[in-house]
C-alpha cells in the first residue's frame, strides 16, 4: 500500500513540474505573440501608406534572386544623407507620381 501511495505522490510531483513548465512556456509565447502582433500592426500600417500612394502597383520582381525592385527616375538625382534616396520613376497612366515634395528626405 505504501508503494502504490508512493507512487500516487510521485505522479502527482511529476504532473506539479509539468504543468508549471508549461504554464512558464505559454506565457512566453504570448508575451511572443503580443509583441508580434505589435510589429504585424506596423507593417499593415505601412503598406496601407504604400497602397494610397501607388507604390505597391510599381514594385516588380528583379533578378538576380527574383528581388522586389521599383524603377526610379535617375534625372530626379539623390537625396538623403548618405545620397540613398530616390525619386520613383512616374509610370502611372494618369501621369500621377508618388513623391511628395512636402516630405523631405534630407
Amino acid at each position: 500500500m505504501a508503494a502504490l501511495g508512493g507512487l500516487v505522490l510521485l505522479g502527482w510531483l511529476v504532473s506539479g513540474v509539468v504543468l508549471w513548465w508549461d504554464k512558464a512556456a505559454i506565457t512566453a509565447v504570448q508575451a511572443r505573440k503580443v509583441q508580434l502582433e505589435g510589429e504585424v500592426a506596423k507593417m499593415q500600417a505601412t503598406r496601407d501608406d504604400w497602397a494610397r500612394s501607388g507604390m505597391l502597383a510599381r514594385v516588380e520582381r528583379c533578378n538576380p534572386g527574383d528581388r522586389p525592385c521599383i524603377r526610379v527616375n535617375e534625372e530626379a538625382g539623390a537625396f538623403g544623407e548618405h545620397s540613398d534616396y530616390r525619386v520613383l520613376r512616374d509610370t502611372s497612366e494618369a501621369g500621377r507620381c508618388c513623391y511628395d515634395p512636402k516630405r523631405s528626405f534630407r
